[in-house]
This record gives C-alpha cells, structure tokens and sequence, in this order.
C-alpha cells in the first residue's frame, strides 16, 4: 500500500461568509465544552487520564476505519456537490506574494515600512473577507491579538514585510488550502521487540498493535504525503549506557558537565540521568541512558515488518550525531542541528501533519512539540501512538492543550479533514504563539519510567 492520491481543489461558487466566533482552542483550566466547540469537537477533556487502549480495541479501531472513512468521503463528495463553499479565504486561496507586498504596501499609510495592530487588521480583513477586528477566542481573547503576536517576531509591536512573508510561506498562506502529511515516528523493531521495546515499560503499551492502525489510516485517507522518522544511532552513542559501562581508562564516554560528580558516571545503570557537556562546549546537557538501540543498518533500527511503506515515503533518520540524542524528529535535543524533515514538508508544501508512532510520550510528544511551533498544524492520533509511562503521557497531553495540538482517535480523522480553513488559520497564531513558550520550558528528561520485568 502506498500514499493516497491527492485530492483536487476546484473552484466552488461563493456565499457570503457567517460572522466568525469561537475559533481557537480554550487555554488550559477553561471549560473542556468550550474547548471542544472550538476544535470541532474533536479534543475530549483532557484533565482526565489519558485513555488506555488495549490491542483488542486498537485492532477493533483499525477494522472499522476503512468503513467510516468511506462513509465521511461519501457525504463530502456529496456536500461538495450540493453546498456551495463559504466565502471567507477565497481570497488568500489565489492571493501571491507580489499581490501580498501591495496590499502590505496599501495599508502601510504612513510609509514607515510596517503596519500597527489597527493596519494589520485591515490588511486581514480585505484578505480573509471576514471582520477579524471583531472576532473573539473562546476565552474571549482578541483573535487579531494572538495574530498579531504570532506575526511580530521581533516583538517590536509593529509587523514588517519580511515578517508578513515568512509567516506566509510557514503557516500563514497555507490555510486554505491545506497539506496533509502522515508522520510515522519510530515504529522500529528495537521499540517493540528488541532491546528498549515499550511493551516492558510501565505503561506496557503493545507497539505492534498500533501498526495495523496505521496502515488503515494511509490505506484510507487522501493524504498529500507521508513521512517516517527513524532513530539511527552510531554504535557509540551518548544515549547509550553501554557506552559509560564500555568507557576507556581516559574517563567517561562523553564529557560531562562540571555540575555532574564523576564516580556516578563509572557505571550508570540503564534509564538514570548523566549532565553531559553538550556539544556547544558549555551548557549542562540532561541525557537519560537508554540500552543500545537502533544502531544503524541493524535489524533493531529497521521498521516494523508489517508497516505499510511505499517508494515516495520521506525518510528522516535522527540521532546519528554520536554527541546529541535527538527525540525530535526536527531537531537534536539541544536544538543545535535539524534533521531533513523540515526541507522536505517545506518542498511539498505541507500545512497539516498528523503525528503516529513511538513513544507517545518521548519522540512523538517532541516531534508534535517542534511541529506546532515551526506553524504546522498538528494532530497527534491517540490510538496510533504506543507510550513508556501514564505519567509521561499525562504531561505530554497537558503541553498539547496548552500548545493547541489536537489530540485524536483515527475514527475522527474524516471529520478533522474537513474542518474549516479559516479555523485553521485562527487556531495557527495562536499555536505559533504557544508552541514557542512551552517548547522552551519543556525538560527532555521529562515522561520516563524505568521498565517492569
């Protein structure tokens, strides 16, 4: 099975569009109903804790998809037929960025080369058809507030054009017409039946179990394109606690950190925590010791037999720098480096991604972390992912919530297809904004538990 073909985008007659409200996810601590509304329903309360699939309901959720995603393709074939689209976004669909520089270029009526909240909005305005001045969040927060702080990089308090264009070609002038990726991280052999595989840590999650529901989800939905991340360690690595126990008479495998007492770096035993140096020479780097896995051109870092792959599949390998794990599929953990993935949505225009894989809580959580504040919007697919701890899942569902990540069931995937563009483009400044203050307060060494015999 290979990737969907994409779906085409033809022109639809115009209606004029309804009053904008609610489009943004409620913040942490406010009404899960609010919330719901304003993701379409798709986001369950998630002060909770998180749902434990078992693989009988895993399985029960793959044999079903098929149908219920026909079904949802059906009744869109149907209503696009039948209901014209609405009007708001008709105009970002076709605008280009010559036409975008001249609207800049009309608002900017005092000449100074930037615009202030007030000019945004008008510029907005005329773009999106749609009064943004008006339009409030479900917290009852300004939409052209977090809009405006999403575009103000340099948080001068004035959008110039280089800001208005990079956030254009990111997030911004993609909304209408969206891009769907299919991210598959991890689903190696070393994380379900070799040497780290999830089944033995305390969650005990069945990593197998989740590759059926994987291969539905690519068999069944039109998606744009898809991606798989693979770790792909050397043999020496600094994650590895091997590698301290195997360390030379000249030291420690890896230099640490000066806060870091030596004697506890002899022999670490497996899943505690080293402050390393990291590779910049300075700061302390936190670095969990995991059993060697992965290793490249081993059967342990191949995928999952049974996963569907095709041909045009994007291959992203992380962690092959000896010096720095890299639970990003993105970045290394100290964000000194970036894998290809980026390039590569980038190249295809990506808009939406929709995050599957292993572990829910460790690469996956990043991975949808660095997704959501590079301007992706991001979808983690609940029952296609397998965790290490329900306390790490717990944490990693609480920084979603903050960040404005979706968190869903495959069977809900359809209706999440057809969510309206221009609560996308909403929802995109205000992730934008999130994602970059909970991303740099989030500790890698967060969300792990050692194994159970």
């Amino acid at each position: 099975m290979g990737c969907g073909a994409s779906s085409s985008r033809s022109a639809a007659p115009e209606v004029e569009p309804k009053a904008l409200k609610a489009v943004v996810p409620a913040l942490a601590g406010e009404p899960a109903d609010a919330a719901n509304s304003a993701n379409g329903g798709a986001v369950k309360d998630r002060d909770a804790k998180p749902l434990r699939l078992d693989t009988s309901k895993r399985l029960e959720n793959a044999n079903d998809f098929a149908a219920l995603a026909r079904a949802a393709s059906s009744e869109a074939a149907t209503a696009e037929d039948s209901t014209p689209r609405k009007k708001p976004l008709a105009k970002l669909a076709t605008i280009d960025v010559d036409q975008l520089r001249e609207e800049f270029t009309r608002c900017d009526v005092d000449g100074n080369g930037t615009l202030n909240k007030e000019q945004l909005t008008a510029l907005l305005t005329e773009i999106v058809g749609t009064d943004l001045g008006a339009a409030i969040d479900s917290s009852g927060t300004s939409v052209m507030d977090s809009m405006f702080a999403a575009l103000d990089e340099d948080s001068s308090g004035e959008i110039d054009l280089d800001e208005l264009l990079a956030a254009w070609r990111a997030w911004f002038g993609q909304a209408m017409n969206p891009v769907r990726c299919l991210l598959i991280i991890d689903v190696q052999n070393d994380f379900i039946s070799g040497t780290l595989r999830v089944d033995k840590c305390p969650a005990q999650q069945d990593g197998g179990a989740i590759v059926p529901v994987i291969n539905a989800m690519r068999a069944q939905l039109p998606w744009d394109a898809v991606a798989v991340s693979l770790d792909w360690h050397p043999h020496v690595h600094c994650s590895f606690a091997e590698c301290f126990v195997e360390q030379s008479d000249d030291g420690a495998a890896f230099p640490l950190h000066s806060s870091q007492e030596a004697a506890e770096a002899a022999s670490p035993a497996p899943f505690s925590t080293l402050t390393l140096l990291s590779p910049d020479g300075e700061s302390p780097m936190k670095q969990i010791l995991w059993p060697r896995h992965c290793v490249q051109d081993t059967w342990g870092a191949e995928c999952h037999p049974d996963l569907a792959r095709a041909e045009s599949d994007v291959i992203v390998y992380k962690g092959t720098d000896a010096r720095v794990d890299s639970y990003s599929a993105f970045y290394d953990n100290q964000k000194l480096n970036q894998t290809t993935l980026i390039a590569e949505l980038r190249k295809r225009g990506v808009t939406h991604l929709f995050v599957t894989g292993i572990a829910l809580d460790v690469c996956v959580a990043f991975s949808a972390l660095h997704a959501a504040e590079e301007g992706f919007v991001v979808t983690v697919v609940h029952d296609a992912c397998a965790g290490v701890s329900e306390q790490g899942i717990a944490e990693k569902f609480d920084a979603f919530k903050k960040v404005g990540i979706t968190v869903a069931q495959s069977s809900e995937l359809p209706g999440l297809f057809a969510k309206s563009s221009l609560d996308e483009l909403t929802n995109a400044a205000l992730r934008v904004r999130r994602a970059k203050e909970v991303s740099g307060m989030m500790q890698f060494e967060s969300g792990h538990g050692m194994p159970i015999d």
